[in-house]
């Protein structure tokens, strides 16, 4: 007798699903919650009887007695008017129709959500929740073409002064709802000048878009030069001055937060002196290494937060292989670039920056109160470890020294930490030597008392015209720092998270903080508590020093040819003391013997660069040169040599004459070398 396998797939299962289906089932699916969703709208009845009250009391009672949602701009909908409604088994669109009977505001319900917004009333059929929920906006459908008739996919549709918008398919069409026939559609797309189209009760536009030279011609900066923005769009991210000069930040890395497209800004912490964020760019590259993305300041390696936000001119951000190529494997995490603000032609001004701020806590976790903690702890471990009369004396909070309820988060984050910031500047110049010079001054007080974050900063930028074909640029920068901290007590062996954020988060209130005469808690380990702490001598101090000069020399043979020398170099001190002190709680609680810990590095950073720029349409002919000669060089020559011959041969070129320029980087920084052809 045979036997025949059931046919079975290459994980064993005798079942076999093919494309029908699959694709069958999952529509089923679908079709089932859409029957789901709008069977709960259209069957939804419910009882009211309300009598003189506000119109967010209904909508309150409504969300109590259903599963519905209500969402609206409250400036738009008033919530305090008075009503009165009366329902036997009706649904919510007869009782909304109702309640805002003789108004302009307009309903759609959406699955179990219901918008209210104003817009003009139409008796209709809603799809998503049955023929009586009957209110719609008009819809508006057109296409997006250029002068030549070609369409726009991506164009941008915005109805004016709202957020409601909607981008043209790959023809170029569009449909949007506005909230009534007299509103206005801003039309934007990249390369093109933005225009506003009344829509004047039509419901369908045809929309022309000019092109903006204005927009192509801008250039931005990248690692080997500056582009027209047209060429690098999608890769190159810029914000200027203007963008982040308006943000009360301390550090330059806050600044950019949600201002570039594929860069992610994430501030791990609010301590002052530690608020920079962790910057990716395009997502995280790199699990084992740091994904940070690499920072040059006026083409010298740094840190974000080494800067002055008011010193910053722009910042691009460099976010494909081809636009970093010339900073090799460094740039494998994304380039940003930052350009500081320089001197002008313009007459000698001076301009002062300030502003003041206040840091608080805005919302804090709710601990239990000392007696309710009694009570909880005699139920959890099932003692009575607390006794009646134990509680009612907690509760009764009249002998605060026995029966406390201490706060210890609040006490910790108890301070209004204020936060001043001060930037000088001077501008001035000629034609051939500009100055850009500024200082600042940042205080920076936390809501956790003695943690603060000073700095004081200095920037000078100079720009002189050495003749007609050398250029001199140099920068001089210097800044003091100093972040402090409180600390815990020699015994705790711990420093400001892990012991004082963390212990008052854990010690429950039925220990003491301080009495009143001055003793302090011994706490639940009998080594003091966060209040006891923060009244010791034990603190953590980290000033830090930095200074740094930038040297560029250009020289331009022509006006289209630029050979540039750049050197650099930073100094930076570290320093950190930590003491942790001895401290008597009372007359018969002594903390153990206190100690200090010292830390100091310095770091020197030094590089040299040079980079070129040589005409497009030589570079094919240069190369063949070069083929020809090491094709017949006995040996083949190290790189040193090949720049060497490199420059050779540019010079013969350039003296026979230069229409156009291309860009061609040679950077040299601390041993490697990399040579960049970019597009």
């Amino acid at each position: 007798m045979k036997k025949f396998n059931k046919p079975r797939n290459r994980n064993g299962c005798p079942w076999r699903f093919d494309l029908k289906m699959k694709l069958t089932t999952l529509l089923l699916l679908a079709a089932l919650f859409q029957v789901n969703a709008s069977t709960y709208s259209q069957n939804t009845k419910i009882d009211l009887n309300l009598n003189n009250v506000k119109v967010h009391e209904v909508l309150n009672e409504i969300e109590t007695l259903t599963e519905f949602k209500f969402f609206m701009d409250t400036k738009e909908v008033d919530l305090q008017r008075t009503v009165s409604i009366k329902a036997k088994r009706e649904t919510v669109s007869k009782i909304l129709e109702k309640v805002f009977q003789g108004t302009n505001i307009v309903f759609k319900v959406l699955d179990k959500q219901i918008a209210l917004k104003p817009g003009v009333k139409k008796e209709i059929v809603d799809q998503s929740s049955g023929p009586d929920i009957g209110l719609q906006q008009p819809t508006i459908s057109g296409t997006v073409v250029d002068n030549e008739g070609t369409p726009l996919p991506g164009a941008n549709i915005v109805e004016k002064g709202t957020t409601n918008g909607v981008t043209a398919d790959f023809d170029g069409n569009f449909s949007i709802e506005v909230a009534d026939a007299n509103a206005t559609l801003v039309v934007s797309y990249i390369g093109f000048s933005t225009i506003e189209v009344p829509v004047d009760g039509q419901t369908s536009l045809n929309i022309t878009l000019q092109e903006s030279a204005a927009g192509l011609d801008e250039v931005v900066v990248v690692g080997y030069g500056v582009q027209k923005r047209v060429n690098v769009i999608g890769s190159i991210s810029q914000v200027s001055s203007k963008d982040i000069e308006n943000r009360p930040v301390t550090q330059a890395s806050q600044a950019i937060t949600g201002q570039m497209p594929g860069v992610t800004v994430i501030q791990r912490t609010g301590r002052p002196g530690q608020s920079g964020g962790d910057i990716s760019v395009r997502g995280v590259g790199s699990f084992g290494a740091t994904p940070n993305a690499l920072v040059l300041i006026d083409g010298i390696a740094g840190t974000l937060n080494d800067i002055n936000p008011d010193d910053i001119e722009s910042i691009s951000v460099l976010k494909d292989a081809s636009s970093a190529a010339i900073y090799g494997a460094r740039s494998a995490n994304g380039v940003i670039l930052i350009t500081t603000k320089s001197g002008s032609n313009k007459k000698f001004s001076v301009s002062y920056n300030s502003y003041v701020g206040f840091n608080e806590a805005t919302e804090l976790p709710e601990f239990a109160n000392s007696w309710e903690y009694a009570e909880m702890y005699n139920i959890a471990s099932g003692s009575n470890s607390f006794s009646a009369e134990d509680i009612e004396k907690y509760r009764a909070q009249n002998d605060l020294d026995n029966y406390p309820n201490t706060r210890f988060l609040e006490d910790l984050f108890s301070r209004n930490g204020i936060q001043t910031s001060h930037t000088l500047t001077v501008n001035g110049g000629d034609e051939n030597n500009k100055y850009y010079v500024s200082a600042g001054i940042l205080d920076q007080q936390g809501i956790v008392p003695k943690n603060s974050f000073n700095r004081y900063n200095f920037r000078m930028n100079l720009q002189n015209k050495l003749g007609k074909k050398f250029e001199l640029n140099s920068r001089f920068f210097g800044s003091l720092e100093e972040r402090k901290e409180p600390q815990a007590t020699a015994n705790k062996g711990g420093g400001f998270l892990d012991q004082l954020v963390q212990n008052a988060v854990r010690y429950p209130a039925t220990f003491l903080g301080v009495d009143s005469q001055g003793n302090y808690g011994i706490g639940p380990e009998s080594g003091g508590t966060p209040v006891a702490w923060l009244d010791s001598k034990s603190y953590l101090t980290n000033p830090t020093t930095k200074a740094g000069v930038n040297v560029k020399l250009d020289w331009k043979p022509n006006e289209d040819l630029v050979f540039s020398a750049i050197g650099g170099y930073n100094f930076t001190l570290y320093e950190q003391r930590s003491y942790l002190a001895s401290q008597r709680l009372n007359e018969d609680v002594f903390l153990g013997q206190s100690y200090l810990n010292q830390q100091s590095d310095k770091t020197i950073f030094k590089t040299m660069q040079f980079t070129g720029n040589i005409p497009r349409n030589l570079v094919p002919t240069i190369l063949v040169y070069w083929l020809d000669i090491l094709l017949k060089m006995k040996s083949f020559p190290c790189l040193m040599d090949i720049v060497r011959i490199l420059l050779v041969m540019i010079i013969p070129l350039w003296i026979l004459g230069v229409p156009k320029i291309s860009n061609l980087g040679v950077m040299m920084q601390n041993g490697p070398y990399s040579l960049s052809f970019p597009d």
